[in-house]
C-alpha cells in the first residue's frame, strides 16, 4: 500500500477520501520535521556526515573494508562494508541482533551474504554509533577470533 497524493487530491476536492489515510504516519512525519526544524536542516546534514564518518573509521579501524572503495561516493546515510573472509552477513545481523538488539541489513541481489549494511541516518546520535562500533568489535572479536 502506498498513499498517493494525486490520488487523494481527486478525492478530496469531492469531499472524499480513497480509503482510510495513513493518520499515524502522517503524524510522524510531522513529528519528524519538527524535530529537523528545531535542530536546523543544516544541522541535521551535518550531524549525518559526521555520524557516517564516525561509522566507517570505526568499522574499518577493525579491519573491515568498505564496499564503496571511492570516499567521493560515500553516503551519508547508510555505510556498507565488504563480510570480512569466512563470513556472511546473515551472521553478522544474527551475531549483532541477538547479543546486542542491533539491527543491520544484508547486502541486496547478488551481494546479499558478500555485504552488510549500517544505517546512520534519521534520529540517530554519536552514543548510538558508539554503541554500534562496540557491538561490532565484540563481534570480530568473536567470529573472528584471534584478529
Amino acid at each position: 500500500y502506498y498513499w498517493d497524493w494525486t490520488k487523494a487530491k481527486k478525492f478530496m476536492d469531492k469531499w472524499e477520501t480513497p480509503s482510510t489515510p495513513p493518520i499515524s504516519v502522517l503524524y510522524g512525519l510531522q513529528a519528524a520535521l519538527a524535530m529537523m526544524m528545531a535542530e536546523g536542516v543544516a544541522n541535521v546534514f551535518a550531524r549525518h556526515a559526521r555520524l557516517a564518518t564516525m561509522c566507517r573509521d570505526g568499522v574499518t579501524a577493525l579491519g573491515v573494508t568498505a564496499f564503496c572503495k571511492d570516499p567521493a561516493r560515500y553516503s551519508n546515510t547508510v555505510s556498507s562494508f565488504d563480510c570480512p573472509a569466512g563470513l556472511t552477513s546473515s551472521q553478522i545481523s544474527k551475531w549483532l541482533k541477538q547479543n546486542y538488539k542491533i539491527v543491520i541489513a544484508g547486502g541486496q541481489g547478488h551481494l546479499k551474504e558478500s555485504i552488510f549494511r549500517i544505517g546512520h541516518m534519521g534520529y540517530v546520535r554519536e552514543e548510538d554509533i558508539r554503541y554500534v562500533l562496540t557491538a561490532m568489535e565484540d563481534c570480530m572479536k568473536t567470529l573472528r577470533p584471534g584478529t
